[in-house]
């Protein structure tokens, strides 16, 4: 996996959880303490995100730190 496609996997991870527990992006960036300028660079492959980063996304989505690099269920395909 290329460190574009593991970004690529995370975003599209975070957005599926957050989808799934109803969570808006803004309401995600206050429950883990980040700013939203972070976590949109992210979703949007911009910024590589830390281990750190990561667990407290996780924690604020109430899942496992796994959970956001595993395969994703929808594929999300790259932005020209």
């Amino acid at each position: 996996m290329t460190p574009d496609e593991a970004r690529l996997r995370v975003a599209t991870r975070i957005e599926e959880i957050c989808e799934r527990k109803g969570i808006s992006i803004n309401d995600l960036a206050k429950r883990a303490r980040t700013a939203r300028s972070y976590l949109y660079s992210v979703l949007d492959g911009a910024k590589s995100p830390t281990i750190d980063w990561l667990a407290k996304v996780a924690d604020a989505l109430n899942v496992d730190i796994v959970e956001l690099v595993r395969k994703p269920r929808k594929p999300k395909t790259p932005a020209p």
